[in-house]
């Protein structure tokens, strides 16, 4: 069986738990329990070979970011061809995008597609590097109550919609989003 090279960023000390078959680095910027290398993920490049990783996980730490196009660059410069991405953020509609004073940015599901060369503004944004990634799925996370469970699960059947026109009524707390490195055409 194949062993997975999986890269935790900003994990602190809630390290992803690999399943004892795979390699698992936790990174952060703090030493905490979990973290096996220390690195302020504002400063680049990052500690890592090309194409290195099968996976990485990127929770809440996005929005944290200064220079987020860096930060992107460096994460497809480390991720095997065809790797995943696996990020959460926080919804622009959730207070919590807003309560936090160290955000420095709000994400929308089409933020992503930014991120793929077939963006028509993608050739002005990734000048420097190169940053081609397919969107494989975005899920939206509800506040913990039933009926805004109920309105987010139709919500990620129909999430246009939602953003465009419920998603001020009723939030998601954060999006989870899956992203596939794609060799650049």
């Amino acid at each position: 069986m194949k062993v997975l090279k999986i890269l935790d960023l900003g994990c602190g000390n809630n390290k992803y738990k690999s399943n004892g078959k795979n390699e698992v680095i936790g990174l952060d910027i703090v030493e905490v329990p979990g973290v096996n290398i220390i690195h302020d993920l504002n400063e680049t490049p990052y500690p890592f070979d090309d194409n290195y990783f099968h996976i990485i996980i990127v929770n809440h730490v996005l929005e944290h970011i200064q220079n987020f196009f860096a930060m992107m660059g460096e994460i497809y410069r480390i991720l095997k061809p065809n790797g995943i991405l696996r990020v959460r953020v926080p919804h622009f509609s959730s207070i919590n995008a807003f309560a936090d004073p160290t955000h420095v940015r709000f994400f929308a599901m089409k933020t992503f597609k930014y991120l793929s060369e077939n963006h028509k503004l993608s050739y002005y944004y990734n000048t420097k590097k190169k940053i081609n990634f397919k969107i494989i799925s975005i899920k939206f996370n509800p506040e913990n109550t039933t009926f805004n469970k109920m309105v987010i699960s139709l919500a990620n059947l129909h999430p246009h919609f939602y953003e465009r026109y419920i998603s001020r009524f009723i939030s998601s707390i954060e999006m989870e989003v899956i992203l596939q490195k794609m060799s650049m055409v």
